[in-house]
């Protein structure tokens, strides 16, 4: 079982895509305290595994804090999983900022966020 704080703004997730409008200079801040997260992660020779919106936390302050871990496990099974899961973690703090900077979920289409666009969707082609 795993125990966190309790966090009262919820995840970054309600903050681009529902309950409110999150400011550039606190998404800024967000940003920059899930890259510190995961820079100290690696550090430590670890990876999240599963960085998205809804896996990073709003606290009272409006820091983001990291939670939602794919738990490494330690020794020798970690040592064949840190070369794949360091480098995606970086790949998914890029989906991440892109989500931040678009405020669109990378989940979404086009089609679904503006129906009468006549833009080619080639996702599904």
């Amino acid at each position: 079982m795993v125990v966190y704080d309790y966090i009262p703004n919820g995840v970054l997730d309600d903050w681009l895509y529902g309950i409110s409008v999150l400011p550039w200079s606190r998404r800024l801040k967000v940003v920059r305290d899930v890259a510190q997260a995961l820079n100290y992660l690696h550090t430590q020779k670890l990876a999240h595994k599963n960085l998205k919106t809804s896996s990073v936390f709003i606290d009272v302050s409006v820091r983001g804090l990291l939670g939602d871990f794919g738990f490494v496990m330690p020794g020798a099974e970690s040592e064949s999983n840190r070369a794949v899961s360091q480098p995606t973690d970086v790949f998914e703090f890029g989906v991440l900022l892109l989500e931040v900077v678009a405020g669109r979920n990378r989940y979404e289409s086009r089609t679904e966020s503006n129906p009468e666009s006549d833009e080619l969707d080639l996702d599904h082609a």
